[in-house]
């Protein structure tokens, strides 16, 4: 389904050379390159690559970039980084990089949901997530640029994932949502919406002691690392699970997928 895809960023920055997902061994490269995919199909400044190479680049910045440049057109891209006045750009289609196929999927399935078509757009939902393979840019230099589509890519990850278990929670199949969102609870503590539908999903599959036990836990955690009382959805789960209202514990997890978006 995913037979396009050319280059990773959903975990380590790989590119597909010869059948086979290859590393970008030169920190160089991968530096240029991850700073590219992240504003694909934009121009990117010299001054910006060269903040992702270099925590003080040197006066020969531009012809050293213009070499990696050289290199990974050589070696991985061919001629899908073009020169521009001022720097450069990458241009791909969303086909081929993992984060805008992910991102397809997302917003595809989500409006599926929207229209009540639930087993198709959790499908898609979950096709999306599987493109994951690690924190993205997991090996890229973390300047201000590739943070910044780091963290929209991770946002987006964590609205897949609710609006994916809200589905499963629709058609009773909350058990399923169990595995994955305990990974996704691991990488993002403090995600009210991700804990909301992990919450729904135990006290559902019948771990209710467990599920509100995982409500204090992220009570403390926002309140000592934060400073803030969990939301008022959070709460209502909360509320809604001690006094075992099996419908209002369902209803709250589908309305938590809508309030996340």
């Amino acid at each position: 389904m995913h037979s396009a895809i050319k280059f990773r960023v959903l975990g380590p920055v790989k590119a597909l050379q010869r059948g086979v997902w290859e590393d970008i061994r030169s920190a160089k490269g991968r530096a240029v390159l991850s700073t590219l995919l992240a504003r694909r199909n934009q121009l990117v400044t010299v001054e910006k690559i060269a903040e992702s190479c270099w925590e003080d680049p040197p006066a020969t910045a531009a012809c050293l970039i213009r070499r990696q440049v050289m290199k990974l057109r050589r070696d991985l891209v061919g001629d899908s980084i073009k020169t521009m006045p001022g720097g450069y750009m990458m241009e791909l289609g969303d086909s081929c990089v993992d984060c805008a196929v992910f991102e397809g999927h997302v917003r595809s399935g989500v409006s599926k949901l929207s229209r009540d078509l639930l087993c198709e757009g959790g499908q898609e939902l979950h096709h999306a997530l599987t493109l994951w393979n690690g924190p993205a840019f997991m090996d890229a230099p973390q300047t201000p640029l590739i943070c910044a589509e780091r963290d929209r890519m991770n946002e987006l990850r964590a609205l897949g994932a609710v609006y994916w278990s809200r589905s499963l929670i629709a058609t009773g199949r909350h058990c399923e949502a169990i595995p994955s969102l305990a990974g996704l609870i691991m990488e993002y503590p403090l995600h009210e919406g991700l804990r909301e539908q992990w919450m729904a999903a135990l006290y559902l599959s019948g771990q209710r002691a467990k599920s509100t036990s995982e409500f204090h836990d992220l009570r403390e955690r926002l309140i000592s690392e934060i400073g803030m009382e969990p939301r008022l959805t959070t709460k209502q789960l909360h509320m809604a699970m001690i006094s075992d209202d099996c419908t209002e514990v369902r209803r709250i997890a589908l309305d938590s997928g809508r309030a996340s978006s």
